[in-house]
């Protein structure tokens, strides 16, 4: 019995010291352009190129203002205008990462390489849905309480109450205030096809190619130069060409239909007599 109890004691504090000793991994912010701060105490400060995010902090971006966050990791996202989100992220003993970012307004593009391990993890979070991203492309937006993901490259898993289900690459889906989900419907080409090139763009600020890889020592926390470099020569697509937004796109793709379901209510022809009142 004795030997079963400090077996047990062993086992217990290799979990509880594997968990005290996860690590922060690296965040910093990246081609900022216009007014974007971080939450620090009971005010803001401004971002600059090169900055540490604080885990848990908020960061927001003004009007046509928008910035990139970069894990040590190599996982990327960018924040478009009037956007507010707070990241995590940490990596443990055994090695797994476990990465999330938590969309409170506003939309990000998100592009996380493939997991390192089976236990590491990479969340997009939102009011109403968890998004589960594994080497994926997505788009995740908030607009009046709706909740609206598109992806443009693998496969997202979600979580909306107690219902999990997956999302194919070249689809969009949207989750209302109380945790419904409309029918995921294809992305538009044009949109698609934008949010690709978008991307390639992140891509390269993640130091990776356009197939994926990861190229040099980007996965340190001093990232590329000739990386960042090649970065800088791509012109940022404005987000307003790039999808205006999610729920905008299902709302046409559903007038879409009921246009073409309707069926004419009278056919042949028709004919319309007018009576005047002194003619009866």
């Amino acid at each position: 019995m004795r030997k079963i109890l400090t077996m047990l004691s062993i086992a217990f504090f290799i979990f509880m010291f594997g968990a005290a000793t996860a690590a922060p991994m690296k965040v910093t912010v990246d081609k900022v352009q216009g007014t974007v701060q971080v939450s620090k105490g009971s005010g803001w400060s401004a971002l600059k190129n090169g900055d540490s995010v604080p885990v848990g902090a908020d960061v927001k971006t003004g009007a046509g203002s928008s910035c990139i966050l970069k894990w040590a990791g190599g996982n990327v996202i960018k924040i478009t205008p009037m956007s507010t989100v707070s990241v995590t992220a940490e990596k443990t003993a055994a090695g797994d990462e476990k990465s999330s970012v938590n969309l409170k307004q506003g939309k990000v593009n998100a592009h996380a390489k493939k997991l390192s391990t089976a236990g590491s993890s990479f969340d997009v979070k939102t009011p109403t849905a968890v998004a589960g991203v594994r080497g994926t492309d997505i788009l995740a937006e908030i607009q009046a309480g709706n909740v609206s993901f598109a992806v443009s490259d693998g496969q997202l898993e979600l979580t909306i109450g107690d219902e999990v289900f997956m999302l194919d690459d070249g689809f969009l889906v949207s989750v209302d205030p109380e945790g419904v989900f409309s029918e995921p419907v294809p992305i538009p080409q044009e949109m698609l096809e934008e949010l690709k090139s978008e991307f390639e763009a992140l891509k390269l600020e993640a130091g990776q190619d356009t197939t994926g890889d990861e190229t040099g020592e980007q996965g340190g926390e001093e990232g590329s130069d000739d990386a960042t470099d090649g970065a800088d020569d791509t012109e940022d697509i404005p987000q307003e060409d790039v999808s205006g937004s999610i729920d905008g796109i299902l709302d046409d793709v559903v007038n879409k239909e009921i246009v073409e379901s309707a069926q004419p209510i009278i056919t042949g022809d028709v004919e319309i007599i007018i009576y005047l009142d002194d003619q009866r």
